[in-house]
């Protein structure tokens, strides 16, 4: 009797594909609908676009959201009453996904035959995690660790809990999972350069983040020290 093979370390890759054969022809309409709207867009909003009902454009959303093609979020508090579930398109599910994992590879690839490539890595993944700070819609009102794992969730690497009690995350997909495996010197340092950027921009010291590729099964590990729960 064999005995049951144990999850592979890493994450998955991500969503692949812009109309990936997983998704019925509705849930691509609707998919198409965040895409193509310049704000997250509320139920009511995208039944209203999609000509659908209520419920059964709910039901489409929160299957996208489990696929990894898009993400969603609770709006700012504006009023009395709880705010509405937002919900937007992820870089895996944007009609870009597929070629910027390629790309990904490709300037992956010719990093690594820098001598210095882990510090171009890790400084391209600063500026990157800047970039992203700064194009955020508001303030951040969540603690460091929960921006962070808002972030991740946004780029499609589907952030999990590690354990309970514990701040550390665990990055569930990679969207460039090919590249990463190829060149985990390269990607996975850029990484870290964009985790510390963004703890940082959410006032946290860059030093209290640490990316773990493949450290465990089914996924990488980000380890956060002192930056809020």
């Amino acid at each position: 009797m064999t005995s049951p093979q144990r999850p592979a370390p890493g994450p998955l890759p991500g969503p692949e594909g812009t109309e990936p054969q997983v998704l019925t022809s509705a849930r691509q309409a609707v998919l198409r609908v965040l895409r193509e709207h310049a704000a997250p867009m509320t139920v009511d909003e995208a039944s209203h676009a999609c000509g659908l009902h209520n419920n059964t454009v709910r039901a489409h959303l929160d299957a996208l959201v489990e696929a990894g093609f898009a993400r969603r979020f609770r709006a700012p508090i504006t009023g009395r009453g709880r705010p509405a579930w937002r919900y937007e398109a992820t870089l895996a599910g944007s009609e870009a996904g597929a070629e910027y994992a390629a790309l990904a590879v490709a300037l992956a690839d010719q990093v690594a035959e820098l001598p210095d490539a882990r510090a171009v890595a890790h400084a391209a993944g600063v500026a990157w995690g800047g970039s992203l700070a700064r194009d955020r819609s508001a303030p951040a009102q969540a603690s460091p660790r929960e921006q962070l794992r808002e972030d991740f969730d946004r780029m499609g690497f589907a952030p999990d809990e590690a354990s309970a009690g514990h701040q550390d995350l665990v990055l569930r997909q990679c969207p460039m999972l090919d590249a990463a495996r190829r060149v985990p010197h390269v990607v996975c340092t850029v990484h870290q350069g964009l985790a510390a950027a963004l703890v940082e921009a959410a006032g946290a010291d860059p030093g209290s983040v640490r990316v773990e590729p493949f450290s465990v099964p089914g996924g990488c590990l980000v380890r956060i020290e002192g930056a809020g729960s």
